[in-house]
């Protein structure tokens, strides 16, 4: 077997282990068991870092094997291939920036829609966002940032923003989902609207903040005055909102809580102070 077959075969493995895990979490999510949720988000976690491994071994590949040597290069040459192959930290577009673009395309589609036609319309939309080493190909020949979007997708099912039990080759929006895109596009314009005056600025207004917990998304209303509003209460401070999250354990709730700017980063509620 070559070694790009051989490669396509454990991407394949991985890829229908997640499905299998993602099947076992929503069964377990239904059920309320939430050691199984922790269980499976885990291994979900490890099969997702397991893939990008696979991936990068799968560029390094042909140099460690000499498939490449088939005529000698300068020294000089070799090296600077070798820099050009290696992706600078951050230099790529991060998954997160995905998110509202594939929501925004499914929702224009009518709720779900081909996973080819959704990656062609979601590159549309972010033509002007995507950098050259989003636009730069693997080896696959697929370029950077499909694969990213396509990871993207992963961890959307995972949050319950899309449907994991959609027919395979088929993208499809949750009700969650399009109740996450309005309340987020409803943030960005407001954001937009606000950014010259900065994130203090919109913090004064009431920033919309977020939580992940036990597999579970709980969402508050940070206030001017540092407190926060959650679940129809108002608490001092973020972290006694924090806590009342946690079975009233410590936390720090600044850094329990986050936001989405004007970009769709994701950054801890502390840098609002």
């Amino acid at each position: 077997m070559k070694s790009r077959e051989a490669f396509a075969t454990l991407l394949a493995a991985v890829e229908a282990a997640l499905e299998e895990s993602l099947a076992r979490h929503k069964s377990a999510t239904q059920q309320g068991d939430f050691d199984t949720m922790e269980v499976e988000l885990e291994r979900q976690k490890n099969l997702v870092s397991a893939r990008q491994q696979l991936e990068g071994l799968q560029e390094l590949w042909p140099r460690l094997v000499g498939e490449h040597r088939l005529a000698k290069k300068p020294r000089g040459a070799r090296r600077a291939t070798s820099r050009r192959k290696r992706l600078p930290r951050g230099a790529k577009t991060p998954q997160q920036a995905f998110v509202l673009p594939i929501l925004s395309v499914l929702e224009d589609l009518g709720g779900s829609g081909a996973a080819v036609e959704v990656l062609d319309r979601v590159g549309e939309l972010m033509s002007d966002k995507l950098n050259k080493f989003d636009l730069s190909a693997l080896r696959t020949g697929q370029p950077r940032w499909r694969n990213t979007a396509q990871w993207t997708r992963q961890e959307m099912k995972n949050e319950g923003l899309l449907a994991d039990d959609s027919p395979r080759g088929v993208w499809e929006i949750t009700e969650y989902g399009r109740a996450f895109l309005r309340e987020r596009s409803a943030t960005q314009q407001s954001s937009l609207q606000s950014r010259e005056s900065g994130q203090r600025a919109i913090a004064a207004e009431g920033q919309l903040v977020f939580a992940r917990y036990k597999a579970r998304r709980f969402e508050a209303v940070l206030l001017p005055n540092h407190r926060v509003i959650f679940n129809g209460e108002e608490y001092l401070s973020p972290s006694g909102a924090a806590m009342a999250i946690v079975d009233w354990k410590s936390v720090n709730g600044w850094k329990f809580w986050y936001y989405l700017d004007e970009k769709g980063r994701e950054h801890t509620i502390d840098t609002l102070r």
